[in-house]
């Protein structure tokens, strides 16, 4: 039985991943992948097309084929981590060295945020946090 090769999926930045999207949708897979092989010219989708400039077609070939991630925006890492260490406290019972360790560690991370004059949603303002989500 021949050897199975495992596929890597691209994590690609949020502006790359929605012209991709545009661009499939308007164009097809395979049409976007003769433009990227072809070094084609096409217009009105500069993230996607610098991005295969400086990181060559794979990445993006890849991503038609097989998917892709998403890359985290700073945003969401600071959330991430402000809800880890607000997920890990609530684990422990109040009175704990661990939960008032951890409800510190978030509470440095909210007043970074503050401090900064940032608006982090599900941090230090009202809104939806979407976790990231986790490998099976």
């Amino acid at each position: 039985m021949p050897k199975q090769k495992t596929i890597t999926l691209p994590t690609l930045p949020r502006t790359v991943a929605d012209n991709l999207e545009f661009v499939r949708s308007l164009y097809g897979a395979d049409n976007v992948i003769s433009f990227i092989s072809s070094r084609m010219t096409y217009t009105g989708h500069d993230h996607l097309r610098k991005y295969v400039d400086d990181h060559g077609p794979a990445d993006i070939i890849t991503a038609l084929l097989f998917g892709y991630t998403i890359e985290r925006t700073p945003e969401e890492l600071v959330a991430d981590a402000y809800h880890t260490e607000q997920r890990i406290a609530d684990a422990h019972p109040l009175g704990t060295y661990v939960r008032a360790f951890h409800c510190g560690k978030a509470s440095g991370i909210r007043t970074a945020v503050e401090l900064l004059e940032r608006q982090i949603p599900g941090v230090n303002t009202v809104g939806t946090y979407i976790p990231k989500e986790e490998d099976e």
